[in-house]
């Protein structure tokens, strides 16, 4: 019986550790078959992607603005110059930054997961020095009267030139309030209503640098006999503003993409109010290549010595304000290994941006002096009309002329060529006005009677 016992209670210890050392084995079947198959579930949805910094940039003198063209991952900013990090972050696509002097300053873009996987990028930027300007100086300062005599009231054409000013002051010599403008260029018409002498000044300003010159026009007391012609001409049209910016399209080939064939589309955008007018592109070859007015543009990547690029092709929206470039990147077997660097893009654009709107001019008057003809003669005067803004178009012109003595209006007249009667100091005259040319005519000429037939009686 003892032995019987022994063998029992051993067999039972042995089936007892069968089991355990099954249940052990399933349990560690079952263990691996669910870290098998639910570590890649977990890696696909819970593990974030690895981050890839990259960034493209605009200049605009010392003022340059970061476009964030990264993926996945939070990190900061290194601008270079000493000052202090700042955040990246992926609803901020725009970060301005101003450096204090030009020189080269090396930016970085760090980015990492929260798994601590970093990517970055740097890029080593060139601000250089803006070009040494010239003196501030009003180069030029003319007044020519727009009809022989200068006899009150006398229209004089002023034209000017000035260098690197940042505005002009205008004071006219007479009880006109001063005129501030930024145009380096300027022609304007002035009317001086009474005799004398005037001292017209403009003063060129840049910061603490000025310079002024004078001219010195003498209007006449009308001579005997003579009436005012005065133009008044009234302008309406759209201002073109025209500005010029340089702007980079730039994209990677993304590391978690699979396929070899990477499609991109990058695009820039005009600033607010402002539409693209044109854009150029200038290949290696110093080629310049523009968009002009038409809707797309096939680009060469070969021109431009650009490597595993293709099907390049610039859009731009109906509005002309957003610019687009799609193409495709190809990564190289030896991409694929990790052997050479992923595929990238970046290609320099210059954007030409206009701003239109809506611009008036009124009042703008015009005079001469006009004799009244007598015996049979006739009076000839012209008044030269005034000139467009340069930047303006789609202009319409409204004029009104009118012939006038000291005290009243004696005839006027909206439609040019147009021809009437004047009736002034018991006489009657034909006047005729014609436009010839920037000018308007004036033809007065009396109108005598016609003489009876006298009939002889005998």
């Amino acid at each position: 019986m003892t032995t019987e016992s022994t063998i029992k209670a051993t067999a039972k210890e042995k089936v007892k550790g069968w089991i355990k050392m099954a249940i052990g084995t399933v349990g560690g079947l079952l263990s691996g078959a669910v870290v098998m198959y639910v570590t890649p579930l977990v890696d696909k949805v819970v593990r974030p992607s690895k981050p890839v910094a990259n960034f493209s940039f605009e200049k605009d003198g010392l003022k340059i603005r970061f476009q964030n063209l990264s993926s996945g991952g939070q990190g900061w900013w290194e601008f270079g110059d000493g000052t202090p990090l700042e955040a990246v972050s992926p609803d901020r696509e725009f970060v301005n930054h101003v450096y204090s002097r030009p020189g080269e300053y090396t930016v970085k873009m760090t980015l990492r997961n929260l798994l601590g996987e970093e990517n970055e990028r740097q890029v080593v930027l060139r601000i250089d020095p803006p070009p040494a300007l010239e003196p501030t100086k009003v180069v030029n300062l003319e007044a020519v009267p727009v009809s022989a005599g200068s006899y009150a009231p006398a229209t004089f054409k002023i034209m000017s030139k000035v260098k690197n000013a940042q505005l002009c002051v205008w004071d006219l010599g007479d009880d006109r309030p001063l005129e501030v403008t930024n145009t380096q260029t300027q022609e304007k018409m002035v009317t001086f209503q009474k005799a004398g002498g005037y001292v017209i000044k403009l003063a060129a300003v840049n910061g603490l640098e000025h310079d002024q010159k004078t001219e010195i026009v003498n209007v006449l007391e009308p001579p005997e006999g003579t009436i005012t012609a005065l133009l008044t001409v009234s302008d309406t049209g759209i201002n073109v503003e025209k500005t010029n910016r340089n702007g980079v399209f730039s994209t990677t080939f993304l590391p978690e993409h699979s396929d070899s064939v990477f499609p991109f589309e990058r695009q820039l955008a005009a600033r607010p109010n402002f539409t693209f007018g044109d854009v150029r592109f200038q290949t290696p070859s110093g080629e310049i290549l523009r968009l002009g007015q038409k809707n797309q543009m096939i680009l060469d990547p070969g021109v431009f010595n650009l490597q595993s690029v293709r099907n390049l092709l610039l859009t731009i929206s109906a509005d002309r304000k957003i610019l687009r470039l799609t193409g495709e990147l190809i990564r190289s077997e030896e991409a694929t290994l990790g052997k050479s660097p992923l595929p990238s893009i970046t290609l320099p654009v210059e954007l030409q941006e206009e701003r239109r709107t809506p611009a008036t001019r009124s009042g703008v008057p015009v005079a001469t002096t006009v004799a009244i003809p007598s015996n049979g003669q006739a009076s000839v005067a012209s008044l030269i009309l005034p000139s467009l803004p340069q930047d303006w178009t789609e202009v319409q012109r409204k004029i009104r002329l009118e012939l006038r003595d000291e005290t009243s209006t004696l005839w006027q007249e909206s439609k040019i060529p147009s021809n009437g009667f004047l009736s002034f100091q018991n006489k009657r005259f034909l006047i005729s006005a014609t436009k010839s040319a920037e000018q308007i005519r004036i033809d007065i000429m009396e109108n005598q009677p016609e003489k009876k037939p006298v009939t002889l009686n005998d």
